[in-house]
């Protein structure tokens, strides 16, 4: 093989790496052109319940308080909602979560029967940043606790909101 046949080569690797670099570069820029998605504040709480009897099947929703105490509601029959809790009470529900302690809360189980069984609906907590959850037909919850008590009354508020 001749020096001119290496040169030819070594030129060709060159162009294929400048093309490489040139698209990677084209790459980046389109995504820093694309519009940005408005960050979703971060959740506190999510409050699922699960069973139920509603004309189209279970009445299974979902329920998010954030942080900046917003919270959405949807279910699954297509009924959504949304609206802000009061600050207060917001901040107090991520002081009490923060200083739960789920291993107490996660000690007693739950020995009744699931109002799942007779068309009643079971609530699970989800609580983060900690990832805690807490189905309410595996674990005896004591709603008299102060962060429980505090979750009720917040529920309250937004089930009002949906009539």
């Amino acid at each position: 093989m001749g020096v001119a046949a290496n040169k030819k080569r070594i030129i060709v690797i060159i162009l294929a790496g400048a093309i490489l670099i040139a698209g990677l570069c084209l790459a980046l820029a389109r995504q820093n052109i694309s519009p940005k998605e408005t960050p979703v504040p971060e959740t506190l709480l999510a409050i699922e319940t699960r069973g139920g009897l509603c004309p189209n099947g279970p009445c299974d929703a979902k329920i998010e308080i954030r942080k900046n105490g917003s919270y959405s509601y949807k279910n699954d029959n297509g009924k959504k909602s949304s609206g802000t809790l009061s600050a207060s009470d917001t901040s107090r529900l991520e002081e009490l979560a923060k200083n739960a302690d789920f291993e107490a809360i996660k000690s007693k189980k739950f020995t009744g029967t699931c109002p799942t069984d007779y068309d009643g609906q079971e609530f699970i907590y989800t609580f983060y940043p900690s990832g805690q959850v807490i189905p309410a037909c595996t674990y005896d919850i004591n709603y008299a606790d102060p962060m429980f008590k505090l979750i009720n009354d917040l529920l309250s508020a937004v089930y009002s909101n949906l009539r």
